[in-house]
């Protein structure tokens, strides 16, 4: 076998590749399950998505006032009960809030 039929087998064996990449990134976008939405508009996904920010923000926002009133308050001997079980509620909330199905 002379070069020139190597050469032209492996880039032949390129442009297949090339082909398949091209075939494998389309079938990647169209499983996309996230419509963008037109400028200018929202959708669906995205009332959701601003929804749940505005909730992280505001659960930081009581969590911060809540620490205030709770620092002040002398639990006594159940101060590790009351850590304990509010730092199982800021776990169950912030599971509730990242769990993607």
């Amino acid at each position: 076998m002379g070069i020139l039929q190597t050469v032209k087998k492996r880039m032949d064996a390129n442009k297949r590749m090339v082909q398949e990449l091209k075939k494998f990134r389309e079938q990647i976008t169209n499983q996309n399950p996230m419509k963008n939405s037109k400028k200018y508009s929202f959708n669906k996904e995205d009332g959701q998505k601003i929804l749940k920010g505005a909730g992280i923000a505001l659960g930081g926002a009581l969590l911060t006032y809540l620490l205030t009133i709770v620092g002040d308050v002398d639990f006594g001997q159940y101060t590790p009960m009351v850590v304990g079980v509010l730092s199982i509620l800021i776990n169950a909330g912030l599971k509730f809030i990242n769990d993607k199905k």
